[in-house]
């Protein structure tokens, strides 16, 4: 219960119709990427190798880092 009104059923949400919001998520995933989201898809393929790289700068001794395809640099990380 919250502020006295029953939230939970017999396992199930009272005041959440399921399959109404599974209809709505499902057409929501359906339609076309907006210019924005294309975007920040194709930026996060450029940043999460980088990254990646920087976290396992902390985790990589500094001679495993050959068998990197981006490896740290004094000047950043360059992308082989």
């Amino acid at each position: 219960m919250v502020n006295g009104q029953v939230i939970l059923q017999g396992g199930q949400f009272t005041r959440v119709n399921k399959q109404a919001l599974l209809e709505e998520l499902a057409a929501s995933l359906r339609a076309p990427l907006t210019p924005a989201e294309l975007r920040r898809r194709e930026l996060a393929r450029e940043v999460v190798p980088v990254s990646n790289a920087i976290a396992l700068q902390f985790t990589l001794h500094p001679a495993d880092w050959a068998a990197l395809d981006v490896y740290p640099c004094h000047h950043g990380f360059l992308i082989d």
